[in-house]
């Protein structure tokens, strides 16, 4: 609890019998201080993640300091746009919340 608080919440849905429903996860780590909530496509949205994570790594590392959500978001949004203007790659079928 606090000024500087936020709570991320998604719908889990049931999975089949051949899914373990322990494997299906809606929020994923990015960073020690950012999130990603996403809805659609799973595969699409582990992607976005590990690509945000490199670049939050390589951010750290080049200028010492933590990644900024807005940077970040500014990050995957570009990211989004090359997948989606480049021929022969199927834009991402997937919505996020950065936090």
């Amino acid at each position: 609890q606090g000024k500087d608080s936020l709570v991320l919440c998604v719908e889990r849905k049931t999975a089949t019998q051949l899914q373990d429903s322990r494997t299906v996860k809606k929020i994923l780590k990015i960073d020690d201080h950012i999130y990603l909530a996403f809805a659609g496509l799973t595969a699409d949205a582990r992607v976005l993640a590990a690509r945000a994570r490199n670049e939050s790594q390589s951010f750290t590392l080049n200028y010492e300091d933590q990644v900024d959500v807005d940077y970040l978001a500014r990050f995957i949004a570009h990211t989004w746009q090359r997948y989606t203007q480049s021929g022969g790659r199927r834009p991402f079928g997937v919505s996020t919340i950065i936090a």
